[in-house]
């Protein structure tokens, strides 16, 4: 009994237990304090993670109950026993009786065939926690990524409200112009034109912030209707501080847990080829039974008393069809599958990490180009201001500068958030180990 529980202890501890090994440190180095708030929620209070977390348990589970197989049965079934029998001189036994059989059966695995089978669940259970992990990384890119857009709509529609400011202020102005002759009809009716697509405009960035802050809310546990409740910083402070790689190593690419769940599924297809070779040797087992009753006149738990079998045996088919076979070469083509998927994956992994890294390449010179155009356009907006202030040029001329620079900064904004959402990307692309 000792030796039942050691082992028993033993398997429980040596079971791979659950663990968190995702990267978090990612979303702290942002310069934003509430983007690892929302983190942390989704991984909590997300439903979909909630429910593959309690497959991941339910696994655990089949592995303990997988061992549980390997060990020996006892059971025991007290029943009432009642029957006639002749009478004999100096012989006699009760009509009614009471029986209490203990049975022991036990398959002894000398082929380590069960052995092999809790093997195989416990790899099922690692590829889940692999597929949980997984499904972890692609919730949190869409969480940041989500989060990343609402600070850009908040930007866009700021200085939207800006522009729209801007250009009713203008068509006034032309207006003005066309009662004194200065301006034809077509000029106020194209400013009038312009305000009416800004104004709609600004009705298209509030719809689409309100669809990803619902979006948003869904991916962190909360109700759609709970938006309100939304805390988040602004994008011209929101901003990666630490370095993104040139380059990415391929031990970093192959820990993917997508990649990794393929590993578990194949070295479980490996031990399932094992499994099925050793189902065309013969299965050996030891059935015991002790079984105490009240027959005969004597004491109930007495070994006279008693009656004890013990069966040992070796069993084997001799023709089930050509079903073993069959299995066998199912588990074999499995594997091959499952191979071939492995390497597609893998060539799939490098492409996406090599993707990410030109795009965030290439985004990031987009955006360098565009701080160097809002310099040059903050020296032509103060130039301007200088020219009416020394009368060489219009209210209407500087209005008009002025609009141009908002909406070059609203193209600004779109070219930073974009290359913060190809941070995500990699992050994602690189199994979170970034």
């Amino acid at each position: 009994m000792k030796k039942f529980i050691f082992v028993s202890v033993i398997l429980f501890l040596t079971l791979p237990c659950y663990a968190d090994e995702i990267n978090l440190e990612f979303f702290n180095s942002f310069n934003d304090c509430y983007l690892p708030k929302y983190v942390d929620m989704a991984i909590k209070e997300n439903h979909s993670i909630k429910e593959i977390t309690a497959k991941v348990q339910e696994y655990r589970h089949e592995v303990q109950s997988s061992f549980g197989k390997e060990l020996p049965i006892l059971t025991m079934n007290a029943s009432y026993l009642g029957f006639s029998v002749p009478k004999l001189d100096n012989f006699s036994l009760s009509q009614n009786s009471f029986i209490l059989p203990f049975i022991f059966a036990y398959e002894p695995d000398l082929l380590l065939k069960n052995r092999d089978k809790t093997k195989s669940v416990k790899k099922e259970y690692e590829a889940v926690k692999a597929e949980e992990k997984s499904a972890k990384l692609s919730l949190l890119g869409e969480v940041s990524a989500a989060y990343i857009n609402i600070l850009q709509y908040d930007e866009l529609i700021k200085i939207q409200e800006n522009i729209i400011k801007n250009q009713s202020e203008q068509l006034e102005k032309i207006k003005l112009k066309y009662q004194y002759g200065i301006a034809t009809l077509d000029e106020v009716r194209s400013s009038n034109q312009e305000l009416v697509e800004d104004e709609n405009t600004f009705k298209n960035l509030s719809a689409q912030r309100q669809t990803v802050l619902n979006d948003f809310a869904i991916l962190i546990g909360l109700s759609s209707d709970r938006t309100n409740e939304i805390e988040r910083g602004n994008l011209k402070n929101f901003e990666y501080t630490k370095t993104i790689p040139e380059d990415v190593q391929s031990d970093v690419i192959f820990k993917r847990p997508d990649i990794k769940e393929i590993e578990y599924k194949m070295e479980k297809a490996q031990i399932d080829t094992k499994i099925a070779k050793k189902e065309f040797f013969p299965s050996f087992g030891i059935t015991g039974a002790w079984i105490f009753n009240t027959i005969s006149h004597k004491n109930f738990f007495n070994w006279d008393n008693s009656i004890v079998s013990l069966m040992v045996g070796a069993t084997q088919d001799l023709f089930r069809g050509g079903v073993k076979l069959a299995n066998l070469r199912i588990k074999k083509d499995k594997y091959n599958a499952l191979f071939e998927k492995y390497t597609q994956k893998g060539l799939v992994a490098v492409k996406e990490v090599n993707t990410s890294l030109c795009i965030i390449n290439a985004d990031t010179d987009v955006d360098k180009n565009l701080d160097n155009k809002m310099n040059l356009e903050k020296e032509k907006l103060s130039n301007s201001e200088r020219k009416l202030k020394y009368g060489t040029i219009s209210n209407l001329e500087l209005l008009q500068e002025i609009e141009k620079s908002d909406r070059l900064q609203q193209t600004k904004i779109k070219a930073k958030a974009k290359r913060l959402i190809d941070y995500t990307t990699l992050y994602k692309a690189c199994g979170g180990d970034l």
